[in-house]
Parts: C-alpha cells; structure tokens; sequence
C-alpha cells in the first residue's frame, strides 16, 4: 500500500528506527500527482516578484551569484500562502511527524533551497534546533525534507550524523553565535565547533523525487556544493508539538524583525558598503572574475549600493533635509 493512503503514513518499523538513529528516510513518500503539485509550485515560487516592503511577515528570496549572474538559492514563508502546498504540509506530512513526536505537530516554518548548478556552496555543518529555538516560541522540532529533485553525492546531497542526539550531548559543541551579527550568517544559532566536526562522519543522503526524510532538531547535518549540470531542490518543513504552541506566523515576523534590524543599522549598513558586500553575501572584487562577471557585479553592487544609500539617509538625516552623497555619508559616519 501506498504510503499516501494511510491515515498514519509511518510503519512502527519507520518509527523505531527514526527514534533510534534520529532520522529516517521514507521513500515514494509522495503519490506522482504530490510531487508534481509540489515541484511544479516550488518553480512557480521563483517567478515571483520582490515581496512588498510593507508587509512584515512577507514571503523571502534569497540570491547567489554563479558565473556573474545572480540566482535565486532559497525562498522562505511558503506553504501557507498556496492553499495545495498548505494541504500536504498540514495532511500528510503533518501526520508523520505526528507519529515521531507522539503528539499533534504544527509547522513552524518552511522553505525551498534551490541549488543552482556551479553554485550552491552547501550548508556548514549545524543543527536546526538550536536556531529554531533561539527565536524564543518553541523548543522541540522535528524537520522533514520534502525530495523534488534526485539527490546524490554530485550535486551536493543531504548528510547526516546518525545516532541519539539531544542537547546534553550536542549544545557543548556548538559555536556561540555573534551579537548583533547577521542573523543569516555568523549571528545564526546552532553552527558546529570545527573540533567537533572532525569527529563525526556524515553520511551521504541519496535519495529520489517524492522521498521524505525526516530528522529531529540535534541532529548534525551538511550538505556540499552542487557539482552536477543540473539544478537541485528541496523543501524543508520544520514542526514542533502542538503542546509547544502555534508560532508559524510568529517566527516569520521575528525573524524578520531580526534581519531589519541589521540590515538598518547604520554601523551594519556602513559597513558592508565600505567592504562592498552585496546584500546575499557575495563580495564585489577583481581577483579571478571574468570582465564580463566584474560588469555584472558591479550593475548588481550599484543597485544594492543606492538601496544602502537610502537606508543611511533615512536613519541619519532629518526630514526635510537634502540626502546625502556616499562620501558625505562617510565622513559624518567617521565624526
């Protein structure tokens, strides 16, 4: 029988084992007309245009360059806005992580990652739980990667340590995330101790279109670049117990209060314009760039570079007054 038409779509087997090594891989987790629903929205998605500035708890794109041209790599905040996605993240998804928790689930947050190829740089070896739980709403998670496209050791796969993990044995190795860094990057909470990270052995994830695999939130997981021709995408949906509360909403405005909160401040904004960092974290430079990606990043870097320009003005200049150029920006910075 088909996983999709059981009400309880784990076997006991599934669930023992997912307890005893902390993940579990269910293959043709998803009908043929799931995954098409699925990966037909999840192309969809990135068609769409830039969210509206002003709505708080908006949809996110986030971009990488590769080659000189910039690519979407992820996009959070879906599944609720598209009533076909919402359906198999509340049904049957839902249900299975359900099963692992012993109790009700709710999704707490989702995302697509979309590794283009020659880019896709991969994930640093970390923990969901401890950065889902940084946000302050819940404290127990439990993730389910939704497969769209083969994943194999090529184009950078999914790996995972095995084993009973928890935060007695896992939150000693853990790099302390920065204050007032970006909340994407070296601010981020759940980030793996080098030291510790030699010791452990991730296993390659190859899997399929329409497989799941489900792991809880101490549990250390990576993935590599993707070296393959072909682009490579996955959902993650993120749950925790309903008796921890309901907090989609609240998550997605938090964090995104957080990321405002950097992104305006004004030694945070000064900073990245004087080093030339672009807004997804890539670095505008002349060492080992053809001309033709210099001319893009530079179009790129001039875009990002008047949208700075406006946060500065907006932070440090009274109303009324004449905006300020990008050396007389600086100079009143240095005062």
């Amino acid at each position: 029988m088909n996983n999709s038409d059981l009400e309880n779509p784990l076997t006991d087997e599934e669930v023992a084992r997912y307890q005893e090594c902390g993940s579990i891989l269910v293959k043709s987790f998803f009908s043929n007309e799931e995954l098409s629903i699925l990966t037909s929205h999840a192309e969809d998605i990135r068609t769409w245009e830039a969210p509206p500035a002003d709505d708080p708890i908006s949809y996110t794109q986030h971009f990488e360059h590769v080659g000189g041209v910039r690519k979407m790599c992820r996009s959070e905040n879906l599944f609720k806005r598209v009533e076909q996605l919402q359906n198999l993240a509340d049904g049957k998804v839902r249900r299975a992580v359900s099963q692992l928790l012993n109790e009700e689930a709710r999704l707490f947050k989702d995302k697509i990652n979309y590794k283009n190829p020659g880019g896709g740089g991969g994930y640093a070896p970390h923990c969901d739980g401890p950065s889902a739980a940084s946000i302050g709403l819940a404290k127990s998670f439990v993730t389910a990667m939704l497969v769209l496209d083969k994943q194999t050791q090529e184009n950078g796969c999914f790996r995972v340590v095995r084993g009973r993990f928890s935060e007695e044995n896992v939150g000693s190795m853990l790099v302390t995330a920065k204050e007032g860094a970006d909340p994407d990057a070296e601010g981020r909470v759940g980030a793996l101790m080098q030291q510790e990270v030699d010791k452990m052995l991730f296993e390659p994830v190859e899997c399929d279109p329409g497989d799941v695999f489900l792991f809880h939130g101490w549990v250390p997981h990576r993935s590599g670049p993707n070296n393959s021709d072909r682009e490579r995408t996955a959902a993650f949906l993120i749950y925790n117990p309903a008796s921890e509360g309901d907090h989609y909403y609240n998550y997605f405005l938090k964090l995104a209060n957080l990321r405002a909160g950097y992104k305006h401040d004004v030694n945070n904004v000064m900073k990245l314009h004087q080093q030339g960092i672009f807004a997804d974290g890539s670095k505008q430079q002349d060492d080992g760039i053809s001309e033709g990606e210099k001319a893009m990043r530079i179009a790129v870097y001039k875009e990002e570079e008047a949208e700075r320009l406006r946060v500065l003005n907006e932070t440090l200049i009274p109303d009324g007054e004449e905006d300020l150029g990008v050396a007389e920006l600086a100079d009143l910075f240095s005062q």
